[in-house]
């Protein structure tokens, strides 16, 4: 994952470990129609038959800065763990 304030992931790896569909919205450079555009991944279209449940993941994000590791806890929208030192 690139560079970057990361905080849909960790909503997306608490939907993810429940088979849940998930979307990311993308950033799009140069996007003179003010177009919104985003990714969508749906688990089950591609494991019809086993989706087993797992257990969220904590999410280990690399930030340059305390400041934003706290800002990355408090207004993310999942519940995996943040992690940082």
């Amino acid at each position: 994952m690139g560079a970057g304030i990361p905080l849909s992931i960790p909503g997306i790896l608490d939907r993810l470990s429940c088979w849940g569909a998930v979307e990311l919205a993308l950033h799009v450079e140069e996007n003179s129609h003010r177009g919104s555009y985003s990714s969508r991944f749906d688990p089950k279209s591609i494991f019809q038959n086993h989706c087993p449940n797992y257990p969220a993941q904590n999410f280990w994000a690399i930030v340059s800065s305390e400041i934003i590791a706290k800002s990355n806890e408090s207004k993310s929208n999942g519940v995996c763990g943040w992690v940082y030192s």
